[in-house]
């Protein structure tokens, strides 16, 4: 039963990993495409949407992480 869970973890670890690598693929994609933070949230709300229209839980879950994101950046350029 370890060696199953052992290799369950593994596997969740990897796809975690190739996750945080798309984001990150989509984050600079957004930000090379975009000249201000309201057209990335534009974007990101057209993407949340699309998500929950299509039931597209992963979409929707790396929406809200690249939201949260985008957020932190942006109040980090305003307190500097």
């Amino acid at each position: 039963m370890k060696n199953s869970t052992d290799r369950f973890d593994n596997v969740i670890g990897k796809i975690h990993e190739y996750k945080e690598q798309l984001k990150q693929d989509l984050k600079k994609y957004i930000f090379e495409n975009c000249k201000t933070y309201g057209d990335v949230e534009k974007i990101l709300l057209i993407q949340m949407k699309d998500g929950h229209w299509n039931n597209n839980k992963l979409k929707i879950l790396i929406v809200e992480e690249l939201k949260e994101e985008v957020e932190r950046e942006k109040n980090n350029l305003s307190v500097q």
